[in-house]
């Protein structure tokens, strides 16, 4: 994993100031890649790269990097790790290519010098790189297609460039301007925690969408294209046949310990993350192939944790169990301590993403604790709960699914009745509050709301003006129109997990994990995102993810814990993932959270409503504290240098 930034003139001129420019902004990058850093500059002056490296593949190697073909007519600068390389890099030496590094770069830079972009459908990877065409005068920017990794840019048609990095304040650094807050990414920053799908929290300043790569020739516009899409219908024939539990079970075991071996770092040690839930026990299960070879594992603790329900192990109970049960070495530490202030305050000042969940801390907060133990690589577990539908709201809306199927006259009186005034209150007084249909779950035209909703509408409703809120809807919990040719083969529980896989999972979960992990030089791998995993999540029908009778969530993959771990991991109750780090009161104290909140003028600068601001200070809105404390921290910054 590394930091890469850059600077393109598609008006053909030589970028001014090119190597001061570029050296600025890859030094705002040092932490992602502390082993390393050089600059590349075209010898026609039109393109500038740098790079910074967190050497894991071949780490010994110093090859100067951006990395240059030998006949110096392309040059690469690139992050991410490029997982099948030794095999693709095989089938390249039989065709004659001659390698003078172990690198996985190289075989990217490589197969891309030979085959272009079609080169991308031959790698299981993850990645945000730039690949520039001396001769051609064109550059290559790529996103991997589960958004794992992540890159930033801006197009200044005054002077002719793009320019971009893996983060935005590199961007910041090397602009003549100041950058305005976008009010829209704002509003669906507090509605999702996140910017919408390729924005970011500032005017000017986008993000590349996954799965897509964007070209810029010499005298031309920059234009960009979709160049790879999830297959979910590639298993249609397989479930379509009805197979058997364990012939699924069979499948999915070779699938995923595929996927994970290949995610096992080869030349340098890795942790994986091991909390009390079946994720992460699945991830350790795998790495550590059944118990067969041993790992080392890791669990953040912290006060602020729920307690364990009745009957049940608690999440430290739950870790321990795991790890001895497949003989892990395991660690645990407390992620509430007086480390976490910095990287709190940090946070808050560097929200120019749009990320205002404060679930990135405690990612860093593990980062760190890698760092120490001088391991650079960190298996995680995100994904399944998106794709198998391991939220209870997810199983309530299967029962609605199900509901609109058996008895739509019921589901229409019970939509309706849930969206009138009054009706919602009258079936709680009744104790029918189960029965309330969500308002943001909606079969025509598809809406649900995801697990990462922040504010709802109605209080967003009360700090902002309506047509914000309104704009909202249509970012998360919704469906990619370039999928629309797979929307009539899908049930419901399969659109869910189609919108989390295209926009959820990386334009929010993957931002948060990065942003988190490589603050601190750790790279972190996620074999659940393997886009062969997700096509077969996604595939899954209804009862391998809620079992027949619709009682239980990630039904397969609680049988499959139950049968390698055990039964008091397998069906434990979903607890959540980390402390809200910034709820401590040596952290509100330090942070002077309501004191910020009290004087900033982002109120005022901002087109929110009146009275936004005592609202967001009422005791009973605890939970708005942090996300507007980030983004009057971001503000705040945005009037200082950078850099």
């Amino acid at each position: 994993m590394c930091g890469i930034a850059g600077i393109f003139n598609f008006n053909g001129s030589s970028i001014e100031n090119a190597q001061e420019r570029i050296f600025k902004m890859t030094n705002i990058l040092t932490h992602r890649g502390p082993d390393s850093q050089d600059i590349y500059v075209s010898p026609d002056g039109v393109c500038a790269l740098g790079y910074t490296r967190l050497a894991i593949v071949d780490p010994t190697n110093t090859t100067k990097q951006p990395l240059e073909t030998q006949d110096g007519k392309a040059v690469l600068s690139f992050n991410g790790e490029i997982y099948n390389y030794l095999e693709v890099r095989d089938h390249l030496t039989q065709k004659g290519v001659h390698f003078r590094t172990r690198m996985d770069t190289e075989v990217l830079l490589e197969g891309l010098y030979r085959q272009g972009e079609q080169f991308l459908d031959e790698l299981d990877g993850m990645w945000a790189f730039a690949y520039y065409d001396v001769s051609r005068r064109r550059l290559l920017l790529s996103r991997d297609l589960m958004g794992e990794r992540h890159l930033f840019y801006r197009i200044d048609h005054k002077k002719g460039e793009v320019i971009f990095a893996s983060e935005i304040a590199p961007l910041i650094a090397d602009a003549d301007e100041r950058f305005e807050i976008d009010f829209d990414a704002l509003s669906c920053s507090l509605r999702f925690y996140t910017a919408p799908p390729g924005k970011t929290l500032l005017k000017g300043i986008e993000r590349l969408l996954p799965g897509h790569v964007m070209v810029v020739r010499e005298k031309e516009t920059p234009e960009m294209h979709r160049y790879k899409k999830l297959h979910p219908e590639k298993w249609f024939e397989f479930f379509g046949k009805n197979p058997s539990f364990e012939e699924v079970v069979d499948l999915y075991k070779a699938l995923f310990l595929k996927v994970s071996k290949r995610r096992i770092p080869l030349d340098v040690p890795f942790i994986a993350t091991l909390s009390g839930g079946i994720d992460s026990a699945l991830v350790c299960l795998f790495a550590s192939e059944f118990g067969e070879k041993s790992i080392q594992t890791l669990f953040g603790q912290s006060d602020e944790r729920a307690p364990a329900r009745a009957g049940e192990l608690s999440e430290d109970e739950a870790s321990q169990f795991t790890a001895r049960t497949l003989g892990t070495e395991h660690h645990m530490f407390k992620m509430d301590n007086d480390e976490c202030i910095p990287v709190l305050e940090y946070i808050g000042r560097n929200g120019f993403d749009g990320i205002l969940d404060p679930g990135v801390a405690s990612f860093e907060m593990l980062a760190r604790k890698v760092r120490q133990m001088d391991r650079k690589v960190i298996l995680i577990s995100d994904g399944p709960d998106e794709l198998l539908g391991g939220y209870p709201s997810d199983q309530k809306a299967w029962a609605f699914d199900r509901m609109a199927v058996a008895h739509p006259a019921r589901y229409r009186f019970l939509k309706f009745l849930s969206s009138v005034r009054g009706g919602a209150r009258m079936m709680q007084i009744m104790g029918r509050g189960d029965l309330l249909i969500p308002r943001g779950l909606s079969r025509q035209p598809f809406q649900f709301s995801p697990i990462h909703c922040a504010i709802g509408p109605d209080l967003l409703s009360s700090l902002i003006p309506a047509q914000y809120v309104e704009r909202n809807d249509a970012h998360y919990g919704t469906l990619d129109p370039a999928y629309q040719d797979l929307f009539g083969a899908l049930d419901y529980t399969q659109l869910r997990a189609l919108s989390y896989a295209t926009k959820t999972l990386p334009d929010m979960f993957n931002l948060r994990t990065d942003k988190g992990f490589l603050h601190a030089s750790v790279e972190c791998r996620l074999p659940h995102q393997a886009p062969e995993m997700v096509e077969f999540m996604i595939a899954m029908p209804a009862h391998l993810r809620f079992g027949k009778q619709g009682d239980t969530t990630k039904y397969l993959l609680r049988k499959i814990v139950e049968r390698y771990i055990g039964k008091e991991i397998a069906y434990r109750s979903k607890y959540g993932f980390g402390a809200r780090l910034w709820r401590s009161e040596k952290a509100q104290r330090v942070l002077n959270v309501k004191e910020l909140l009290r004087t900033t003028s982002l109120f005022e600068e901002l087109p929110f409503k009146s009275g936004a601001r005592a609202l967001v200070l009422a005791p009973e809105n605890r939970k708005l504290l942090w996300p507007f404390y980030v983004l009057a921290s971001t503000s705040a910054q945005l009037k200082r240098p950078i850099g």
